[in-house]
């Protein structure tokens, strides 16, 4: 498959449509933004962040979602936890994107983050073939073959000279730009969608639309996953840009709505608990400290908050029996002895969409 280099030709026609969109996307994505300043511990960003690692790992790896969660509350081993390695190859992204001239670096360091110790291939650019398409669908359907290996380097390069261009369209639609170019490349062996979408937040941080890697997209463009494969495929056949622009804002208008909706559901569960907390008779300094720390790891046992908070076991024992008693935790390990707990409403807000 032959992929021209970006910008598109001929050029993008951007409809009233696109441009209401455009003007949408920039004020939710403003709105994001004071959200992330009024976070000002960084629990909520630290959790939508983790929301959309769950979401983009869960769809094609097959995982408990308790557990994975449980790994990175609970400080387990990094080894099983792709959900971790998620998490940690958006914080090195975050750090290496700062220089646009890093791009092809900042992916296969991502890449290799994802699939640290999984994989010999981990960072590296594919050999062979490729085939792109819905894993739902058989290789015979699939929608196309990515480009030989040999056309790589060049493509990537040339996607990061546009990167680090300056270029006539807004942020937004060059994320959609760029998203589609990297797709159709597919210069990884496996997992180009998760490093796909998080080059989109990515590139949203580097043209200072985002401070925060928070935008929720993989919900949004997994409604819309048949589209999402046509639109590449008219792409490859059709060079249709105009198309895949306009639903690629409507699907970027969609996440922000999102990410917005989860930022004020969040928040307002943290104020509901704590003011539930000021009406009762046990409210103390360790009880807001420990509703505090529970909001920032969800899931965790009596062992680990007791160390973290340097309170006695009997303490955080009688601060976790009420907060049971008012449906603030629940139990979910089912042990006797070594029991787990989550903070529910958080928890079910990380898990359901």
């Amino acid at each position: 498959m032959k992929i021209q280099s970006l910008p598109p030709i001929p050029k993008i026609k951007i409809d009233s449509e696109s441009l209401n969109l455009l003007n949408e996307i920039d004020k939710k994505l403003a709105r994001i933004d004071g959200c992330c300043l009024m976070d000002s511990d960084g629990f909520t960003i630290d959790l939508l962040k983790i929301r959309e690692g769950l979401s983009s790992v869960a769809i094609d790896y097959p995982i408990d979602t308790i557990t994975e969660l449980s790994k990175i509350y609970q400080s387990a081993s990094t080894s099983q936890a792709l959900l971790i390695d998620y998490k940690n190859s958006i914080i090195l992204g975050e750090k290496l994107i700062k220089n646009s001239s890093a791009i092809t670096h900042a992916l296969e360091s991502i890449h290799k983050e994802l699939l640290k110790g999984k994989n010999p291939s981990a960072g590296l650019f594919r050999t062979g073939c490729v085939w792109i398409n819905d894993s739902a669908i058989s290789k015979e359907e699939s929608k196309f073959i990515a480009p030989d290996d040999e056309e790589i380097i060049p493509m990537i390069i040339d996607l990061e000279n546009y990167i680090a261009g300056d270029v006539s369209y807004p942020a937004a639609i060059n994320a959609g730009l760029i998203h589609a170019q990297f797709e159709m490349i597919h210069p990884f062996q496996s997992h180009n969608g998760l490093v796909g979408r998080i080059l989109i937040q990515l590139y949203l941080l580097l043209k200072k639309k985002l401070s925060f890697s928070v935008l929720q997209l993989f919900n949004s463009l997994h409604k819309s996953r048949g589209e999402y494969f046509d639109r590449l495929e008219d792409l490859e056949n059709n060079n249709n840009w105009s198309g895949w622009t306009k639903f690629f804002l409507e699907t970027i208008n969609d996440a922000a709505s999102e990410t917005l909706w989860l930022f004020q559901k969040i928040f307002r569960q943290r104020d509901s608990d704590l003011k539930l907390l000021l009406e009762k008779s046990f409210v103390s300094t360790a009880s807001i400290n420990l509703l505090n720390y529970i909001t920032k790891a969800p899931i965790f046992s009596i062992p680990l908050v007791t160390s973290k908070l340097g309170y006695t076991k009997q303490t955080m024992n009688l601060l976790i029996k009420k907060f049971e008693e008012e449906k603030i935790i629940t139990e979910i390990s089912g042990k006797q002895r070594y029991r787990t707990y989550f903070y529910k409403a958080l928890v079910d807000t990380l898990l359901h969409n």
